[in-house]
C-alpha cells in the first residue's frame, strides 16, 4: 500500500508512471484517519482522481474534497495492490457464492467491493447497502456549502451524503 496526501496528488508531488501504476495499484481509498469517504478501482487510479477532481465533473467526492479545503488537504489517497486486498477479498468471494465465477474473472471489481463492504464508505452509492453516515465533523463545512453550491435539496443531500437523521441535540438551522 502506498497513501500520500490530497495535497501531494494535488501538487503533482507524487507522480509514478501512471500506465505501470495503475495496474500495479489499481484500488484506491481516500480517507481522513478513521473515516473512510470513497472506495474506487481503476486502471489509472491517479488519473481518476484528478477526474474526481475537476470542477467541471459531476463528482460527489471531488466536490465534497473541494468544500472541505484546507481541511481536506491532509486526508489521505491509499493505493492498494490486489495482494493487499486479497485477504478481504477472499472472504468476500466467499460470502457472496453465486458471484464467485464472475469475480475470479474480474479480480479487481472483487477487491473494490470487499473494501466497500469491508469500510463501509460515507460517499460510495454502489456495492454499498450499509454505508456509514457522515460524521458530523464534516456537517458544518458540506450541508450549506453544497446546498448553495448545487442548488441541491436537503433530501439529495442526504441521499449523496449518507448522513445521519438530525437528534434532538443537533443544531437546527433556521
Amino acid at each position: 500500500m502506498i497513501s500520500v496526501s490530497v495535497q501531494d496528488l494535488c501538487l503533482r508531488y507524487f507522480a509514478p508512471n501512471r500506465w505501470e501504476f495503475g495496474h500495479e495499484h489499481p484500488i484506491y481509498v481516500i480517507r481522513d484517519k478513521d473515516t473512510v469517504f470513497y472506495v474506487g478501482c481503476s486502471t489509472n487510479p491517479i488519473g481518476r482522481f484528478y477526474d474526481h477532481m475537476q470542477v467541471s465533473n459531476y463528482s460527489p467526492v471531488g466536490k465534497f474534497i473541494r468544500l472541505h479545503l484546507p481541511w481536506s488537504l491532509a486526508w489521505q489517497v491509499e493505493f492498494l495492490t490486489l495482494d493487499d486486498c486479497r485477504e478481504l477479498t477472499e472472504r468476500y468471494i466467499e460470502r457472496y457464492p453465486m458471484s464467485a465465477l464472475v469475480m475470479l474473472y474480474h479480480y479487481n471489481d472483487a477487491a473494490e467491493r470487499a473494501l466497500i463492504a469491508h469500510h463501509r464508505p460515507c460517499l460510495n452509492v454502489a456495492y454499498n447497502d450499509e454505508s456509514s453516515p457522515l460524521p458530523r465533523k464534516y456537517w458544518q463545512y458540506s450541508l450549506p456549502l453544497t446546498a448553495v453550491a448545487d442548488g441541491a435539496s436537503n433530501c439529495e443531500l442526504s441521499d449523496l451524503m449518507r448522513l445521519e437523521p438530525p437528534t434532538a441535540d443537533t443544531p437546527q438551522e433556521s
